[in-house]
């Protein structure tokens, strides 16, 4: 069955604003500024929840603030006790650590790329990497452009079959039309001679 040129129209428009989203996200994808903001959220985030795994993630409860001693809320003084009562345990950890890692190599790596992910995110960007940022970057934007470059041409490419189409659907219902007049008044002119005595 035909498709309404209406139909089709909006067929269209809508697979061409498809393929720009799609190319703006491949731009956005690639861009090295993006890139760089969604690895420092993404770390962010993940020592976040670290931290919130490790020190529990308590909302303070500022009813009872300054109630406790020493002008503390009492969610503060479970944070100072627990900070107390953890001081021992983190004066052994150095050779805790060495002792549970003796024989596995796998946990010395993952410990050791842990601090090194920590140190890579506290520390500044070094002007070697910096260079190496900037030699990087033209890279990516002609790849982004090429990618920009191939979705408009296959937009371009859409284009002139989608108006061969519409044009064919239009011309199809310009007929139906005129078949469907032609019928009508051949009807109404049968249902004329019918009425007349």
């Amino acid at each position: 069955m035909a498709e309404e040129p209406s139909e089709l129209r909006e067929q269209i428009e809508h697979r061409r604003e498809s393929i720009a989203t799609t190319v703006d996200q491949i731009e956005n994808r690639v861009s090295p500024s993006s890139i760089a903001a969604r690895r420092t959220a993404g770390l962010r985030q993940r020592l976040s929840s670290m931290a919130d795994s490790v020190f529990g993630a308590d909302e303070p409860d500022n009813s009872d603030y300054l109630n406790g001693p020493h002008g503390y809320s009492s969610n503060d003084q479970s944070l100072i006790d627990r900070a107390k009562d953890a001081t021992p345990s983190l004066d052994t950890a150095p050779s805790e650590l060495r002792q549970r890692t003796r024989g596995n190599p796998a946990a010395v790596g993952f410990i050791s790329f842990g601090a090194g992910m920590l140190l890579g995110s506290v520390l500044p960007e070094s002007s070697k990497e910096k260079d190496l940022a900037r030699n990087v970057q033209p890279q990516l934007q002609d790849v982004a452009s090429e990618a920009a470059s191939a979705g408009k041409g296959v937009l371009e490419d859409l284009r002139e079959p989608a108006k061969q189409a519409a044009q064919s659907v239009k011309d199809s219902a310009a007929s139906a039309t005129d078949d469907v007049k032609a019928n009508a008044k051949s009807a109404a002119k049968d249902i004329k001679d019918q009425a007349k005595p």
